[in-house]
């Protein structure tokens, strides 16, 4: 899970976010923002004989995701609210998918730049990333998860791979950059600690 090795600024940025997610007086209070890494995995391919200083982001289509509903209901309205609960599904996925988008694009140069990984349009190492799949699971509302799946290539062969589950903690949740930003995180410190980048 993710590691805690971060920035004042950075730490500070992500508790404000947290802290949005706390129960107060048994009550949960103010609960949009409240995104969470589910689980990570990395594998190195082959080991770079330097260490990684610059990418270009390639966002990959996500035109074939697998879509897991999973609705909690009973008797004949199961059929129904499984398919609305399937539309919601995909709905989701859209906004999931334009969020990394646009904060890999916005975001992440500046979550990058403390482990001395710079973003380039022209970096011959490429950071391929994509959604792989999703799950929407449903009761009285949703709570959707992705699986953002990431090839570090550098131009002739692949390196690293890397997969992380993240999304909504709650009914309450926004999908938001707040969950983007722990997903980037989870995924930078591993390739620090995979020996992929790193000052």
């Amino acid at each position: 899970m993710m590691s805690f090795n971060m920035s004042a600024k950075r730490l500070t940025t992500w508790m404000s976010a947290a802290v949005r997610c706390v129960a107060i007086g048994g009550l949960v209070a103010a609960l949009a923002g409240c995104g969470t890494v589910r689980s990570s995995d990395s594998k190195i391919v082959e080991r770079p004989a330097q260490k990684i200083e610059a990418v270009r982001i390639d966002m990959m289509p996500n035109n074939a995701v697998r879509l897991e509903v999973q609705t909690t209901s009973y008797g004949a309205v199961l059929p129904a609210q499984q398919e609305a609960n399937r539309v919601k599904g995909h709905e989701r996925l859209q906004e999931f998918a334009k969020l990394i988008s646009r904060d890999f694009r916005d975001r992440f140069p500046a979550l990058a730049a403390p482990y001395g990984l710079t973003v380039s349009p022209t970096a011959p190492a490429i950071l391929f990333a994509q959604i792989t799949s999703a799950k929407i699971a449903c009761y009285a509302d949703c709570v959707m998860t992705v699986t953002l799946s990431v090839l570090l290539h550098d131009g002739k062969k692949t390196l690293w791979q890397f997969k992380v589950n993240f999304g909504q903690k709650n009914i309450w949740a926004d999908i938001d950059d707040q969950m983007f930003d722990l997903a980037a995180t989870e995924m930078l410190e591993a390739m620090k600690k995979d020996g992929m980048i790193g000052k």
